[in-house]
Formats: structure tokens, C-alpha cells, sequence
């Protein structure tokens, strides 16, 4: 994946603005006049992510057993079943994304949420940046994509900070050396044949037949002489 790309300046777009209307009444504007509106420098559209609102729209009416299956075809994350490292990033990216869809993101939004989250990917594997580094990038970043003014790109509303900070405080930065860890080529595995060997079939209680009840029954011993017998 490449780093986002740079935007044409524009008008400023809300984040809660899902809909557009056109000056035309009736129709909507399309997924090229939506984008185009965004600021220079958003985090929004990366063309290797959720480039367009309406790939956003149709995640965001998948049932939980079917977004993981669409997403990793967004993201081109293949063999998530034997590579680790990217059955790691599908995890990392669908639990963000499920963040923001629990939260309320707008489309424009979850697109740069998920364009934020593969640059601190990006920092803590491809580039081996030490957490504390990778921290401050964050900081940086949502410092200038946070609100909406002259110096700052509106692609998070401020009420979404702190909660977007403490999503990856319990996730990325709390497992950072794992996320590194990963392996990026397919595990192997290979078969092997055990056998199991079963025990001797016992007989069913019902028909058990007591110890007692078969074992032989000996002679009395004769009874000693009485001392009076002459």
C-alpha cells in the first residue's frame, strides 16, 4: 500500500454529511463530486483502502460473517488462514472499522480512519518505529486532521479523539511487539497419522456376577476333640 495521496483543495465537507444533494433536485451527488470536495492533505479516499463512499456504503450493510470476507478483498489481504501477518492486519482492520461503525463515523471519516490505522501499521512492521515513535506520529496526525480551520483538515469531528486514542491504546500500542512479531510468509503444515489403540470391552454391570458368587466353597474344618473326650 502506498501513502495517501494528495487531494485537490476544496470545500470543506462535514464528516456527518453522508448525503450530498446536487443543485439538480431529486438526484444525489456521485461518488467523484463527494471526493472532490474533501480538503487538501485528507485522509479520506486512499486509493488502496475504502476509496469511495460507495465501497464505505456497501460495507457498512454486511452482516458481521460477511465483512470479514469483503474487506480482506478491499484490503488485498490474501491467505489470512496460513499468513499471520495478514490474518493479524484483516483482524486489525475490521475491529477498526467496527469501531467506527459502532461510533457513528461518516463515510468520509471511516475512510481516513482506516487510512490512519495503516499508517501506525505501516510505522510499527514495514519500518520497525518504536512505539514511542509511532505514538507521536499519531499524536501529530490527529492533530492536523482533528476539527476543521485553516491549518487543519476535517477528518475526524474533536468528539472522536479521544475516542479513537483509546481504540488503539487497547489494541496496536497494547500489543505492539506482537504486531511486529508476526510473521509475513504462509506457515507450513504438514499431516501425521496417530493411533489410537482402545481398551478390551468390559462386560455390562448387569450381567457382572459378584466375586463371591463364583468362587469355591471349601469344607468346615473338622472341630477339635473336646478336652473332656476320654
Amino acid at each position: 500500500m502506498q501513502s495517501p495521496p494528495s487531494k485537490h483543495r476544496a470545500k470543506t465537507t462535514a464528516p456527518g454529511a453522508k448525503k450530498v444533494k446536487s443543485k439538480t433536485p431529486g438526484l444525489e451527488i456521485s461518488d467523484k463530486e463527494i471526493m472532490e470536495r474533501v480538503q487538501e492533505g485528507s485522509l479520506a479516499w486512499h486509493k488502496d483502502l475504502l476509496r469511495t463512499p460507495s465501497l464505505v456504503r456497501e460495507l457498512l450493510t454486511l452482516s458481521d460473517s460477511e465483512l470479514p470476507r469483503r474487506l480482506a478483498e478491499v484490503l488485498q489481504l490474501s491467505e489470512c488462514e496460513t499468513n499471520l501477518a495478514n490474518a493479524a492486519s484483516l483482524e486489525y482492520f475490521l475491529a477498526g472499522f467496527s469501531f467506527g461503525k459502532e461510533h457513528n463515523f461518516s463515510e468520509m471519516s471511516l475512510s481516513a480512519l482506516l487510512t490512519l490505522l495503516h499508517v501506525l501499521l505501516e510505522n510499527c512492521r514495514e519500518k520497525k518505529m518504536s512505539l514511542t515513535d509511532n505514538h507521536t506520529i499519531f499524536r501529530e496526525m490527529m492533530a492536523r486532521h482533528v476539527g476543521g480551520d485553516e491549518e487543519n483538515v476535517m477528518d475526524f469531528e474533536p468528539s472522536k479523539a479521544a475516542l479513537i486514542h483509546d481504540h488503539l491504546a487497547k489494541g496496536l500500542f497494547l500489543h505492539y511487539r506482537l504486531y511486529q512479531a508476526a510473521p509475513a510468509e504462509p506457515v507450513s503444515f504438514f499431516t501425521a497419522t496417530i493411533t489410537i489403540e482402545h481398551p478390551p470391552s468390559l462386560p455390562s454391570m448387569a450381567t457382572a456376577v459378584p466375586q463371591a458368587a463364583t468362587r469355591p466353597v471349601s469344607a468346615a474344618p473338622p472341630h477339635p476333640p473336646s478336652a473332656h473326650a476320654k
